[in-house]
Order: structure tokens, then C-alpha cells, then sequence
């Protein structure tokens, strides 16, 4: 592993759960901003696969989710990955690093 990348890894496993409580408690530019415009893009995903990379805690692919698409989220934090696993048991998450997905050749098939 690059050592960016190491070093990206243990940042978020260090913070993931003040993040995660950052988020319930509610920030302006995720409520107000961020996730309105996710919901509104993302109409038309019933019935498809969506990979979320990067997923976090997850927000996004619960949003996913809900909306009836089978949810991927990968991500390099094994703490981001335990709490989304929480929010979102019927989404499909994995700790992996973008450049290397865990996916057989690649795809979501």
C-alpha cells in the first residue's frame, strides 16, 4: 500500500466515529446541500447497481438504496466500513482501495 494511501486509511479509521456523530447532529452542507441534489439525480436507479466509492458511512448508499438500486460501497477504512454496514445491512460494503476493486474483472455483474 502507497504510503498516501496508508496514511489516508488511518486518518478516517481515527476519525470515523466523530464523523459519523457529526452527521447525525446534521451539517448544513450535507442536509441542505449535498443530499438534496443526490436524491434529485438519482431518480431513475431502481432496479440498477451502483458502486459508491469512497462510501464512508455510507449516507450515500443508503440513499441508494432506498431509492431500490443494489448498493456497492467500497472504502479504504475498515471503521467508515463497520459503521455503514450498521446504517445499511442490505447494501454490499466492502474495504478496499479504489485503484484495486474487489470485484471479479472489475464489474458488478
Amino acid at each position: 500500500m502507497e504510503k498516501n494511501t496508508e496514511y489516508t486509511k488511518n486518518i478516517y479509521n481515527q476519525y470515523a466515529k466523530e464523523y459519523y456523530k457529526s452527521m447525525i447532529v446534521g451539517r448544513f452542507s450535507n442536509d441542505c446541500v449535498e443530499i438534496p441534489a443526490v436524491k434529485k439525480i438519482t431518480q431513475k436507479i431502481k432496479g440498477k447497481k451502483v458502486l459508491d466509492v469512497g462510501c464512508g458511512i455510507g449516507t450515500h448508499s443508503k440513499i441508494f438504496a432506498m431509492k431500490g438500486a443494489k448498493v456497492y460501497g467500497i472504502d479504504i477504512s475498515e471503521e467508515m466500513i463497520k459503521i455503514a454496514k450498521s446504517r445499511s445491512p442490505n447494501c454490499d460494503f466492502r474495504v478496499a482501495d479504489m485503484k484495486e476493486l474487489p470485484f471479479k474483472n472489475n464489474t458488478l455483474t
